[in-house]
């Protein structure tokens, strides 16, 4: 798997009590984060430039994913996952960088802000990507050089297994 799914699953919620400031257009991207992950749904469609794709949904407290169009229920819990990831950027423990706002965009027939970022997990190279957040505050797609992530939380349902 490509090494910035992770990031495309960015999406925590609290605060660590040794959490340090971030600029305000790295801010605004880690509160759309924090914001997706607290949402009742989400399905998201990541597609890689070597023609792989990847879909997950996560509802009523499950996550399920498909690769090649066929769903599975996830053992693990994805918005725990997500939750410790932002926490981890909020402590500095990720790094999160260069946070430049490019503007207005629109996605899916949705205005957006274009958020570029660059972030750096510990024992990996450093790895730039462009979120695309509205006026609601949610992340509805990400980019980079090899992969497109596109979100949708609203009329969202488990998938049939």
């Amino acid at each position: 798997m490509n090494r910035l799914i992770l990031p495309t699953l960015m999406s925590l919620l609290s605060l660590s009590p040794g959490a340090r400031a971030l600029d305000a257009a790295c801010e605004a991207f880690v509160a759309a984060a924090e914001k997706g992950v607290e949402q009742p749904s989400r399905h998201s469609v990541s597609e890689m430039t070597q023609g792989q794709r990847l879909e997950s949904i996560v509802v009523d407290g499950k996550s399920y994913s498909a690769i090649g169009g066929k769903w599975r229920a996830m053992g693990i819990d994805l918005k725990a996952a997500e939750r410790k990831l932002n926490a981890e950027i909020r402590s500095g423990v990720i790094k999160l960088d260069q946070c430049q706002r490019l503007g207005s965009e629109t996605v899916d027939g949705l205005a957006t802000t274009a958020i570029r970022y660059r972030m750096t997990m510990p024992g990996a190279p450093a790895a730039t990507a462009t979120a695309y957040i509205g006026k609601d505050g949610l992340i509805h797609a990400l980019a980079a050089d090899d992969l497109k992530v596109r979100y949708r939380y609203s009329g969202v349902s488990a998938p049939k297994l």
